[in-house]
């Protein structure tokens, strides 16, 4: 069986489609093979028996990334659930994990096939991994569901997405197309149930993508006036007849007791709409800046690649003029200013503090040795926020994925002071060299020397204030200052003593 290979993004997770959203998700699962596994387009790099990995099903696709290649690639592939025929779980016996069976339709070159009348065979796909009675359920519900098809046309057509089935249907096309659409038959039931025509039922539950019955009544209270296909005739009046008032019923029974909350939920979602636009606004804003600065990294990504290779005689070398377009420092500010792919607890699950934590170190590396090595929590939370532009962190969630530095392998790490402070700090921090730096700020070579405050020391170390602050507690701690709380303030000076005792 020939899978096809799928790149992932820098912490490891897939990068999905427009109108496609994660389901599941197996931390420890193994795949193996009815006959023989490989990749393509290469076709000549294979999976090892027993390989261990993660499971990841979407609404499109069920992925598999080999976690034991990271941060490379390996051989984490993708199936396309247009490809499957069924799925069955062989129940765990003994010690044995239950394995889930994904039986596959293949052409003739092993490759898994979009098109079931293009197939010659089926074979198997096995997934080895405990717990597997959620991720079968979501895998059923999935195929069921074959969301896949109603993207389908925006992908090859080119045009956008829209979001009513209904766009999917010709114009001119006659009922029965549009009765082969996916229609809750259990929505319609109730919606008739309230009082609507079934026709118009089917109508709203087509529109409303079978989301539920309050966008239904709400779709219907807004085309309450407009004429649809199935609406009774009304015949013309006979000649000489005087004309007989119509009777509005609309306003009666469940139906327009749900017409009328619908009408009222209307008005207030147009003031929602109206409150809310300067925020809408300002999120398009920042995804934009996002955007901008992934253009401006893949642009410094090719000149680098020029540059290696004009040095090693291998290729053209890069345009001088493309490369002073702006100094170093302002590319390296529009580098850092978003983070491309931010991770999300929809995409992550169970996962998402740890591959949080990941993000955060990749991000926080070099802005914490730039501030010499130690950098306040909060100066974390506002520049990791204003880097993942509208997918804001909560500070709980940045707290905890902080403390997850060590299991996710980062060179970071979290420290309270005794003031109750918190920070980040790199591991090639050094108390000692802080302290030895103080003390040469202190150091004269006659009398009592200078003093110092906390605003020398950030001046001097170039750090913020607080963190300054504290490490003048933590040299006044080791034993290198001495503290004069007097009328001009808190001041600290050499401390004499340590000089006594190392002469004695």
């Amino acid at each position: 069986m020939l899978l096809e290979r799928i790149t992932l993004d820098a912490i490891g997770r897939p990068i999905l489609s427009a109108g496609e959203y994660q389901k599941a998700e197996l931390d420890q699962a193994q795949i193996d093979f009815e006959t023989a596994g490989t990749l393509w387009p290469e076709g000549n790099e294979g999976f090892q028996d027993n390989q261990m990995g993660r499971a990841i099903l979407t609404s499109h696709r069920l992925i598999w990334a080999d976690t034991s290649a990271f941060p490379r690639q390996g051989c984490s592939c993708q199936l396309r659930l247009s490809t499957v025929h069924q799925v069955q779980l062989k129940a765990s016996m003994m010690l044995r994990s239950p394995k889930l069976r994904v039986h596959v339709y293949l052409d003739e070159h092993s490759k898994p096939a979009e098109d079931r009348k293009g197939s010659v065979r089926v074979e198997q796909l096995k997934i080895v991994a405990p717990h597997m009675t959620s991720f079968l359920d979501s895998m059923r519900s999935a195929l069921q569901s074959r969301l896949w098809e109603r993207s389908q046309p925006a992908e090859t057509s080119g045009h956008p997405h829209t979001s009513s089935p209904l766009a999917a249907v010709a114009p001119g096309s006659s009922s029965a197309a549009v009765d082969e659409l996916l229609v809750d038959n259990q929505l319609v039931s109730m919606l008739v149930a309230m009082g609507f025509p079934k026709h118009r039922a089917v109508r709203a539950a087509l529109e409303t993508g079978n989301t539920g019955p309050e966008q239904a009544v709400h779709w219907l209270a807004e085309h309450e006036n407009d004429a649809m296909e199935g609406d009774p005739a009304t015949p013309p009046p006979a000649v000489g007849s005087s004309p007989v008032p119509s009777v509005r019923l609309q306003g009666a029974g469940v139906a327009g007791i749900l017409r009328r909350e619908a009408q009222l939920a209307a008005r207030n979602d147009e003031s929602l709409e109206e409150a809310f636009k300067d925020l809408r606004g300002l999120m398009a804003k920042a995804a934009e800046m996002v955007d901008l600065a992934e253009r401006f990294r893949s642009t410094m990504a090719a000149q680098r690649k020029a540059a290696q290779q004009g040095a090693g005689g291998g290729g053209q070398q890069p345009d001088p003029e493309a490369q002073q377009w702006m100094d170093t420092e302002m590319q390296a500010e529009l580098v850092n200013m978003g983070i491309a792919s931010p991770v999300t607890k929809a995409e992550s699950g169970a996962r998402y503090h740890q591959e949080l934590s990941r993000q955060l170190g990749d991000f926080l590396g070099p802005k914490v040795d730039k501030a010499g090595g130690m950098m306040a929590m909060a100066d974390v939370y506002c520049l990791f926020n204003r880097a993942r532009g509208s997918e804001l962190v909560s500070p709980d969630d940045l707290l905890q994925a902080c403390t997850c530095f060590p299991q996710a392998g980062v060179p970071l790490s979290i420290k309270q002071f005794s003031t109750g402070a918190l920070v980040v700090q790199s591991r090639s921090h050094s108390t000692e060299q802080v302290c030895a730096r103080i003390g040469e700020l202190v150091t004269a070579e006659e009398g009592l020397g200078p003093a110092v405050t906390a605003s020398d020391v950030a001046s001097a170390l170039m750090i913020p204030l607080p963190i300054a602050s504290e490490h003048l507690l933590t040299a006044e701690n080791r034993g290198v200052l001495c503290r004069d709380d007097g009328p001009e303030g808190l001041r600290f000076f050499r401390n004499f003593l340590t000089d006594i005792a190392t002469a004695a």
